[in-house]
């Protein structure tokens, strides 16, 4: 379920539409809420900031996003791994889910030269996917009666692939309770980079981006 993992792209995508239109002349209080746009309207669907920093529609930022978690969900794939429809939709909704559980806060930005050092603190979130993986057979046997399916079987009441689809709503449910009762790390701070370019517009340093986003997510 290495997949699950793959959430790190939509903040990049939404960066690079902000820089598009974040232009020059801030003070160090518009690079705080430049970012703080950047990571709500990634991770929260939260538009407020990013439409003050690029004077577009709420309606075309909902857009932009509803195309960003588009984009995370063609490259997750859960149909690839032999999911019905249903749970696929499922994993999609858990995947969207676990992005809106991320924890942070813009503390500060401090002007250098023309760019400017902006701190952010969060708390990691624990997605548990190594934990629940390892646990999934235990919990297949908890969660179902092994000796009735055994018996269907047989019987051609049910198929293989029927108890492979068990298998994932197991998965589905566990990621689900994680969701629910969420747990996070000791709060860190990492500091982004705002850089004005040769157009006068600000952008936020992609792979700064990219790291923190691995950090807010771990196993």
């Amino acid at each position: 379920m290495k997949v699950m993992k793959k959430i790190v792209g939509m903040v990049l995508l939404m960066a690079l539409s902000l820089s598009l239109v974040a232009c020059g002349g801030w003070s160090e209080e518009d690079a705080k809420g430049y970012v703080t746009g950047v990571l709500d309207s990634s991770y929260k669907e939260e538009f407020a900031d990013y439409i003050k920093y690029t004077k577009k529609t709420e309606a075309e930022a909902k857009e932009l996003y509803d195309e960003n978690v588009q984009t995370v969900l063609d490259e997750a794939n859960f149909a690839s791994l032999g999911v019905n429809a249903e749970i696929e939709e499922e994993l999609n909704n858990v995947l969207v889910a676990m992005m809106k559980k991320a924890e942070y806060k813009v503390v500060e930005a401090k002007k250098k030269d023309k760019d400017f050092e902006v701190t952010v603190s969060f708390k990691p979130f624990q997605m548990k996917i190594d934990e629940i993986t390892s646990s999934l057979e235990e919990e297949l046997y908890s969660r179902l009666d092994v000796d009735k399916i055994s018996e269907q079987l047989l019987n051609g009441e049910i198929t293989e692939d029927d108890i492979q689809q068990m298998g994932f709503q197991i998965y589905l449910e566990m990621l689900q309770e994680n969701l629910e009762s969420p747990t996070y790390g000791e709060e860190e701070t990492m500091t982004l980079h705002v850089k004005l370019d040769d157009n006068n517009v600000y952008y936020v340093d992609e792979a700064e981006l990219g790291e923190l986003d691995s950090k807010m997510f771990v196993e």
